[in-house]
């Protein structure tokens, strides 16, 4: 299975142009960063794609706009750049998930994170300088100015408790703008922060026979959609099946309706007298062989074929169809 293209994003904003040829030296010297550009005005922007990635088009240069991720989801350049312009509250009406930033030709610039949140944006400003980027060490190193760390947030992290109250992170004056939201830039106006998509709105419209079958019919078409990006059409696919309906809905889609092979794998308690081993009766409906492979330390299977080694007695696994996780095809049966 393939991860969507994701890279790492730096831009600043310095009305100084010396201090940005410095910066530019320093970036393109540096060796952290693939392609180094002037993307408007005052700015300076530099991408790092990340392994199975790769630096945006021309077209999407032209555009003003540096994606972080989604930039094959979100569809024409030109829509996402007008979009911004014109309208940044509809922007979760643009297709799949996406972060990126659009440089301005007046010289602001508008951040936005995805919904989802897989990759951050961190934002600072302090006069007419501004900072935009997807590592903290990134943004940290670029500061004008010793960094201070933020003892509220240092602290709630040290308790064991993962978030960023108020959007503040460990450095004192620099935030991480959240997922579903826009930051507009222009130095030295304050950042302009708004939320694009909600997942918690305060009103739902009442669902309509017609309505129901326009989202069942628009979940199925982007499910199929992303399993025939994401997966392997020839090998190397492992799913868990939890035993739930979302595990057993994505097996059959993804093997009856995406043709693509899938490894399964399952952990499940040892199976009452006569019930069968989960693993088995879960593999054998959702994958496409009608031999799955299924070997056990427990008592469903009596010649294990290694794949669980280090394995509890009191769990279940089920591997892909003819082949275990060791590459050990299963051992025949004695007659």
């Amino acid at each position: 299975m393939s991860l969507p293209p994701l890279a790492n994003l730096l831009a600043l904003h310095d009305p100084d142009p010396l201090a940005l040829e410095r910066v530019a030296a320093d970036l393109a010297s540096g060796g952290e960063f693939d392609e180094v550009w002037r993307p408007a005005p005052a700015w300076i922007a530099a991408i790092a794609p990340l392994p199975g990635g790769d630096v945006d088009g021309e077209a999407t240069r032209r555009r003003g706009l540096a994606f972080a991720e989604g930039r094959f989801a979100v569809g024409p350049a030109e829509r996402a750049a007008s979009m911004v312009d014109s309208r940044p509250e509809g922007l979760a009406a643009l297709s799949g998930d996406f972060g990126f930033i659009r440089f301005h030709p007046d010289g602001a610039a508008t951040v936005v994170r995805s919904c989802g949140g897989l990759v951050p944006f961190y934002l600072w400003q302090a006069g007419r300088r501004a900072c935009v980027a997807t590592r903290l060490t990134d943004l940290v190193h670029h500061l004008p100015d010793e960094p201070r760390l933020d003892p509220l947030i240092n602290a709630v992290w040290t308790t064991g408790h993962g978030v960023f109250p108020d959007h503040r992170t460990f450095i004192a004056g620099v935030s991480i703008l959240g997922r579903g939201c826009f930051a507009r830039l222009d130095p030295p106006d304050a950042p302009r922060v708004r939320q694009y998509w909600d997942p918690r709105p305060s009103r739902l419209e009442r669902p309509t026979p017609q309505r129901t079958t326009e989202h069942a019919e628009r979940l199925r078409a982007l499910l199929i959609e992303n399993l025939a990006r994401d997966l392997d059409p020839q090998d190397g696919n492992l799913l868990t099946l939890s035993g739930g309906v979302d595990s057993s809905s994505l097996a059959a889609l993804a093997t009856r309706v995406v043709g693509r092979p899938i490894w399964t794998w399952s952990l499940a308690p040892e199976p009452e007298e006569g019930s069968g081993c989960y693993g088995q009766l879960r593999a054998s409906r959702f994958t496409s062989c009608t031999r799955p492979c299924v070997r056990c330390p427990g008592s469903c299977a009596k010649r294990p074929c290694g794949c669980c080694s280090g394995v509890s007695s009191r769990t279940r696994c089920a591997a892909r169809p003819s082949r275990c996780p060791t590459g050990r095809p299963p051992p025949r049966s004695r007659p």
